[in-house]
């Protein structure tokens, strides 16, 4: 469903120009020099500008106010935009600690199988839309049925090969390039059909794919597989709170935001910047996709070996050196080795932090592999969210340019924070109780009964003597 990003700022325009037109054509039909639907004929091709897309009925007095609100169309586009990709994201935050919840008690089979419904009616509703509202609804809807889709799948997988550690950590690494090879081969899709077909059909490429996922499921996911119950201090609260899981969520934050923020804005400044067609806009995610799918699995196999913060300080290190030098480049083709370095970077946090999060229920929470999966999952949307929703007002605000600059320089800065992650330990541990003392252990004092008692003949000789 990220066929959407290159889509939606053309949908958003051709939504904003018909209304600007039929304000227009409903002045224009009281004078009684046209009628209505002679008017309404005379729609724009192309929503990039305001360039020659005044109607031949105006005059000379009037393109002056007919252009004006085309112009607030293209103001508003940044934020309408953000908003639009940032609902799924909200409604996936929103979701995450109740669809763990929902997979610990009826399983991953029905949340996966009915959360694959609700993503296919989320993308018909999106192939079909006439209006903004319609696009915000399937955007919610989206973020319902991927929410459940993301945290049963890994919670099975976590389950299925929770007993080989480099093969679970190679499929973790296969599925996150799987999600990530989706999220960033959406645009490529989106815009070369969107461009060559039209609005309809990429949603109705990605609708078939989803259809025939509906029908394998049952063939492929067990029915009664569950997760282990886990034990009663394991909640989703305590597990936030640990200070390995506050730092691994503050530097897939920090990474995923990258991306977030170049999928968000590339689109629109490749449009302003070099006039890029429809059907290039999504092209540029392509090295972003391979490389990704390469260092995904790759590196989840071997991030156990290579010492997994090590692994995430090159991951954390790379999106820094891609993020900036985005700006640098002068042409679209121009971009390939910085979304290259991204999408390497991408895949190695990716993996990476998903081995942590397993790492860390397996010592301390009995395997709480539904909470893991909702915590890289609530670190992936918030970042998301906060990239869409406030990349339009920043590089409003700053540019493009110090966009970049400044989220690789705060990345750059949170990169020696992966030393922390080596004192992890490998072996399973017991948390301290609440009562319980962390510094000496929790003996019970000696009583009378516990010393060792005299013999009788001890005993007599004592009284004689």
């Amino acid at each position: 469903m990220t066929a959407v990003l290159p889509v939606s700022p053309e949908v958003l325009l051709k939504f904003c120009y018909r209304n600007v037109y039929r304000s227009l054509c409903q002045e224009v039909a009281q004078t009684g020099l046209f009628n209505m639907s002679e008017c309404l004929t005379e729609q724009p091709e192309s929503y990039h500008s305001t360039k020659d897309v005044t109607p031949s009925y105006t005059t000379s007095s009037t393109p002056g106010p007919f252009l004006a609100p085309l112009h607030d169309c293209h103001e508003r586009l940044s934020f309408q935009n953000g908003l639009l990709l940032a609902t799924k994201f909200l409604m996936r935050i929103l979701l995450t600690v109740p669809t763990s919840s929902l997979v610990d008690k009826i399983g991953p089979f029905l949340t996966f199988f009915f959360s694959t419904l609700l993503t296919l009616a989320a993308c018909l509703m999106m192939g079909f839309a006439d209006s903004i509202l319609v696009l915000f609804l399937s955007r919610a809807l989206h973020g319902i049925g991927a929410t459940g889709v993301e945290i049963a799948g890994i919670s099975y997988l976590a389950v299925r090969y929770q007993d080989d550690e480099n093969k679970k950590g190679f499929v973790f690494g296969l599925v996150i390039s799987g999600f990530a090879f989706g999220t960033l081969i959406g645009p490529t899709l989106g815009s070369v059909l969107y461009g060559l077909v039209g609005q309809s059909a990429p949603f109705l490429v990605i609708s078939a794919v989803l259809i025939a996922s509906v029908v394998f499921i049952p063939i492929f996911m067990p029915v009664d597989i569950r997760p282990p119950l886990t034990e009663e201090g394991s909640s989703a609260l305590t597990l936030i709170m640990n200070p390995y899981t506050i730092l691994v969520s503050v530097l897939a934050l920090m990474t995923t935001m990258g991306m977030a923020y170049a999928s968000a804005t590339l689109p629109i400044w490749l449009r302003s910047t070099f006039l890029t067609p429809d059907w290039q806009i999504g092209l540029i995610f392509i090295p972003t996709s391979i490389m990704h799918v390469i260092s995904g699995p790759l590196i989840g196999y071997w991030n156990k070996k290579l010492k997994r913060w090590r692994c995430m300080f090159v991951g954390v290190l790379a999106m820094a050196i891609g993020i900036s030098t985005l700006p640098l480049a002068h042409g679209i083709w121009h971009l390939i080795p910085s979304m290259s370095i991204i999408g390497f970077a991408f895949g190695t946090v990716d993996s990476t932090v998903m081995g942590i999060m397993y790492r860390i229920v397996e010592v301390w929470y009995n395997g709480a592999h539904s909470l893991a999966a909702a915590v890289f999952v609530f670190n992936f949307c918030l970042a998301y969210t906060i990239g869409t929703m406030t990349s339009g007002f920043i590089v409003g605000y700053i540019g493009f340019n110090w966009t970049m600059w400044s989220l690789s320089i705060a990345i750059l800065v949170s990169s020696p924070f992966c030393l922390l992650l080596s004192r992890i330990p490998e072996e399973k541990e017991t948390l301290p109780s609440p009562d319980q003392d962390v510094l000496l252990p929790n003996c019970p004092p000696e009583t009378i009964e516990d010393k060792p008692q005299p013999s009788l003949d001890e005993t007599i000789r004592l009284i004689k003597g």
